[in-house]
């Protein structure tokens, strides 16, 4: 099975993407944690990369895509992709099955945002994250939509309360 698990920053893709690759002992492939893993090892894909998380943008696709689909590759049984794609341009050759769409209000996504107090999260960086979301990956979602692959959760809810609501989807 490979599912995408999408939605605006701090909606808690990760969260949901490590407990229901658990559940379903499915590898997780998340743009976001390979980008940081290279922005740690300080190469060279990961110096260019921090010049557009610091500013709220999105790394060009080029740049992730080369990362994430080392990734895809390697689990033909299945995965559970955080986070990507967040672009049109990067749906091609995806065989997804479904697409988790965690939607959050904007007022929830700042509040959990400044609370994780990493240096990238102050409120310009994360009012520019929403709109670089809105623009970049509404178009995916509306994409994966047309499909009938999308399944829209509430976000707003408890950790748990969001989760039970991803395992009944999946069903």
């Amino acid at each position: 099975m490979r599912i995408v698990i999408i939605g605006p920053p701090g909606t808690g893709k990760g969260t949901v993407a490590k407990k229901l690759g658990k559940k379903l002992k499915l590898p997780i492939v998340g743009g976001g944690a390979l980008l940081r893993s290279e922005i740690r090892k300080k190469t060279k894909v990961g110096l260019a990369a921090k010049k557009y998380l610091d500013n709220g943008k999105l790394v060009p696709s080029p740049m992730i895509h080369k990362l994430v689909y080392k990734q895809i590759k390697k689990h033909k049984r299945g995965l559970i992709l955080d986070g990507y794609p967040r672009k049109l341009a990067e749906t091609k050759h995806l065989n997804i099955e479904k697409v988790i769409l965690i939607d959050t209000s904007d007022k929830n996504i700042i509040k959990r945002l400044l609370a994780r107090k990493r240096a990238d999260d102050t409120l310009q960086v994360i009012k520019n994250r929403l709109k670089v979301y809105r623009k970049e990956t509404m178009p995916v979602i509306n994409y994966y939509k047309k499909r009938g692959l999308v399944i829209k959760i509430n976000g707003n809810l408890s950790r748990k309360g969001v989760f039970r609501q991803v395992l009944n989807a999946i069903k």
